[in-house]
């Protein structure tokens, strides 16, 4: 019985080790820190992810920064537009887990040093088919991440520029027809087609599945041997999933601000931490090196041997604008006023339109608290008073 266990173990290797681990807008998990966000990020680096993805716009000024949305509304309670905004002034803003806006240039710089750590890129044209490409690829050969970028779009045009300019940079197709893939390495959707999976290995592209966020249905594609990887807003429990157990330090480029006044010091031999006596000053600065998990707990190295519990770093200076910003909540309402209006943002102006139908039911994103209300999000910058809905999940 357990030879033919380790026999199983064996035939079902190869396809542990090449599903491939995308951490949708970081390990986010869905809501509990906030997507693209250093938080983020780093936990999804620290969990084996094999891919970071970032959603990029191009600001006003010609800045490529990180966002899902092309408004600040859901995630940070503004109603900015980011292609209408420059990036100063979009920067000043935070969110729920005390970040800006990042951008490109960022990321890259904060995880270069990690040869083994790859970016999925998306290419978000709002105002127009194309236009981020180049500026874009001038990113990926200043950092020398050639051969480990993968570029996204629904945008076909996009892509095909993507590859005009620089042929040997891998792409995927979102979305469309399959049979649309064309030039590009890559084909993703968000269900499993055994048809599509098919057609994708006869022609020799790769398939990946956007939204995979359960054990069940992580197994069944890792099982199912023609899904060559997911995005998922759980990296950590993926990667457990394919039996990694060693989890290797991130290098890391940046900084971090001391949140506590008890950040005690540790010294960590191989999985071990030994207490020093050491304990940081409350809003003291210090260089970051490299992050580890351990037993569950993330780590930073500050210096030789120096590491401090990642519940007492923060990457900028405390604002009050953190209490105040959108938690990444999500759940169903229902409609309970007969005059319920649509609004900007919590801290903004009406939509101009009709009221909403009573008894309705919406899916919320986030929620926020301002002027004792709670505001639910209806997505991008579209939210609801509270006093108008009753939540039914």
């Amino acid at each position: 019985m357990k030879l033919i266990k380790f026999i199983l173990g064996l035939s079902v290797l190869p396809l542990l080790l090449g599903f491939t681990n995308i951490a949708h807008r970081g390990d986010n998990r869905n809501g509990k820190y906030i997507e693209h966000t250093y938080q983020a990020y780093d936990r999804a680096a620290a969990d084996g992810a094999n891919y970071l993805e970032l959603d990029v716009h191009e600001t006003k000024d010609g800045v490529l920064v990180i966002s899902h949305d092309n408004n600040l509304s859901r995630v940070f309670g503004v109603n900015k537009k980011i292609t209408a905004s420059n990036y100063v002034d979009l920067k000043k803003y935070r969110n729920y887990d005390n970040e800006p806006i990042h951008t490109l240039d960022e990321i890259f710089e904060r995880y270069r040093s990690n040869p083994k750590l790859k970016f999925m890129i998306e290419t978000k044209n709002e105002t127009k088919k194309t236009g981020m490409e180049r500026k874009m690829i001038d990113l990926v050969k200043k950092y020398q991440l050639n051969n480990r970028v993968l570029i996204e779009s629904f945008s076909i045009p996009s892509l095909k520029q993507i590859k005009k300019i620089d042929p040997q940079l891998k792409t995927c197709l979102l979305g469309h027809k399959y049979t649309q893939v064309g030039k590009n390495d890559y084909y993703a959707n968000g269900k499993y087609s055994k048809q599509i999976a098919k057609y994708l290995k006869k022609h020799h592209k790769k398939y990946l599945i956007w939204d995979i966020n359960t054990k069940r249905q992580m197994r069944s594609l890792i099982k199912n041997g023609m899904v060559d990887g997911v995005l998922t807003n759980y990296p950590a429990q993926l990667s457990k999933l394919k039996g990694v157990k060693n989890y290797q330090s991130v290098n890391i480029t940046g900084k971090a601000y001391i949140a506590t006044n008890k950040a005690r010091v540790y010294q960590i031999y191989k999985e071990k931490q030994k207490k020093t006596n050491m304990v940081l000053k409350q809003g003291q600065v210090y260089k970051i090196f490299q992050l580890k998990l351990i037993h569950g707990e993330y780590w930073y190295k500050l210096g030789n041997n120096q590491w401090v519990n990642a519940k007492n770093i923060e990457f900028y200076p405390y604002s009050k604008q953190t209490k105040s910003a959108p938690q990444l909540k999500t759940g169903n309402v229902q409609i309970v006023s007969k005059t319920a209006k649509m609004y900007h943002s919590p801290t903004g102006k009406k939509y101009n339109n009709p009221n909403l139908k009573e008894n309705t039911k919406w899916e919320y994103f986030a929620k926020m608290n301002y002027k004792k209300h709670i505001f639910y999000n209806l997505g991008g910058n579209q939210w609801i008073d509270g006093k108008d809905v009753k939540v039914i999940k």
